[in-house]
């Protein structure tokens, strides 16, 4: 901690002309119809000109499949996406397993249910049995 309270960072006046440039840049992607995103070390570009179902597009290095985290990119690049057949097969594949989980679950519940009517019929019965029993004695012995 530094005693005379000097700022660690320095936030760039509005005539800068490093800010002006990257507004520059921004406004010009805004023209383009595209929006860049750099979350999480993955940069990916959306294009408002195509559908919203459209997959989002990935800019990875052409040698080594790795993300580019520079713009702008110091090597070839490539830009890719996720195939809309893959990703309807892995929904399809996860359905069924959230179809099968359900099912599971209701059968589950249906046995639990089942097995507490038989315990109650059951306790029940042997509720009657023992008043029967009672009743036996009690007229056996009169």
């Amino acid at each position: 901690m530094n005693d005379k309270n000097i700022p660690q960072w320095i936030r760039l006046k509005i005539g800068h002309p490093t800010l002006a440039k990257l507004v520059k840049l921004f406004n010009h992607a805004d023209e383009l119809g595209i929006h860049l995103s750099f979350k999480n070390g993955y940069p990916t570009i959306k294009d408002y000109e195509l559908p919203d179902t459209h997959p989002v597009f990935w800019l990875q290095y052409i040698d080594d499949d790795s993300s580019v985290l520079e713009c702008p990119p110091l090597f070839d690049f490539k830009i890719i996406h996720k195939n809309p057949d893959f990703l309807a097969e892995q929904e399809r594949i996860l359905n069924e397993y959230n179809f099968m989980l359900q099912a599971k679950k209701d059968k589950e519940y249906q046995d639990r249910l089942n097995s507490e009517r038989t315990d109650a019929y059951f306790s029940e019965e042997s509720v009657e049995l023992m008043e029967l029993e009672r009743l036996k004695n009690k007229y056996e012995r009169s």
